[in-house]
């Protein structure tokens, strides 16, 4: 599973694993793959983090931001506490 990488601290290749994730996702307006779409984001602005990549993780977080308000009631409910803790 490539998003192992990301535990196991090779987090060059868990950004790349999660770009291609979020570019996938991002294609549709779907609410599945809209929901994807911000999942993927978190967790390639963790990485970000991980990497000390500061404006890459400004961008993302706005990114999840734009694209919350286009998900259902309770994913934005479920999404956006995940976003509001890269924002801290």
């Amino acid at each position: 599973m490539k998003s192992l990488d990301y535990y196991t601290k090779n987090y060059n290749k868990a950004k790349d694993y999660f770009l291609e994730a979020a570019n996938y996702y991002k294609t549709k307006d779907e609410s599945a793959h809209l929901q994807g779409y911000v999942v993927s984001l978190y967790n390639l602005g963790k990485t970000y983090w991980q990497l000390n990549n500061i404006d890459s993780l400004k961008i993302t977080i706005e990114k999840a931001k734009d694209i919350l308000p286009k998900l259902d009631k309770v994913d934005i409910v479920n999404e956006t506490p995940y976003i509001k803790y890269l924002s801290a």
